[in-house]
């Protein structure tokens, strides 16, 4: 059941726990600031809040397990109950965080970190040698091998046409 509802969290960007709250996965694209390119973020967030999931993640549900959507239903409160009805417990959701539940007390350790894969960039302008690039000597000679491919072929189709 874990893993279904990891994969829908990172294919619809949230999930909606009832009676418990909802995860949001959070994304913010890479920007220039300051002669600096600022590394994109993600970040996975939780807010508390009384849900109840929509439609289509029954739908999702019934279709990962195989069952009917009035099966899945049940199958996933009959998962949270366990949860909710626990004083305090924990409930692992992949390596992207830790659900913890303490008395009614429910908080989000999130193990999901960015900063470890994306960093910014810092750039800096560089300025071009003139002599470098002046005394760079030119010897693309393409056109002389095509001349030689051109008078080859034109000597082998005359040789062709009038030999043989």
């Amino acid at each position: 059941m874990i893993q279904i509802l990891v994969q829908f969290l990172l294919k619809n960007g949230q999930l909606s726990l009832p009676n418990i709250g909802t995860l949001k996965w959070a994304k913010q694209e890479s920007f220039w600031q300051n002669n600096k390119f600022i590394a994109p973020e993600e970040n996975i967030s939780f807010e508390l809040n009384a849900v109840y999931p929509e439609k289509h993640f029954f739908i999702y549900l019934a279709e990962e397990l195989s069952t009917s959507i009035d099966q899945a239903t049940l199958q996933f409160e009959a998962f949270l109950n366990d949860f909710n009805n626990q004083k305090q417990t924990t409930l692992q959701l992949g390596n992207l965080g830790i659900l913890q539940k303490n008395e009614d007390v429910v908080s989000w350790d999130s193990t999901y970190h960015t900063n470890l894969y994306f960093k910014d960039l810092d750039i800096q302008a560089t300025t071009r040698n003139n002599e470098l690039v002046n005394n760079v000597v030119r010897t693309d000679k393409w056109w002389i091998w095509a001349i030689v491919f051109f008078l080859v072929s034109m000597g082998l189709i005359t040789y062709q046409y009038y030999c043989c």
